[in-house]
């Protein structure tokens, strides 16, 4: 399987800086609503980018 990453640099999670313990700003941060950020889909996604 090959997994596409959605704006991953932008978000923060190719650089280690987003897991599954982040917390997004209730009121600016966009990336509270983005599928691909979800605590689910963090911890899904961390072993591919050891």
């Amino acid at each position: 399987m090959q997994v596409v990453p959605f704006s991953p640099i932008a978000s923060g999670l190719l650089s280690g800086k987003i897991t599954t313990g982040t917390k997004f700003d209730a009121v600016d941060d966009v990336r509270k609503f983005v599928p691909q950020l979800t605590k689910e889909n963090i911890a899904a996604n961390q072993p591919i980018l050891l």
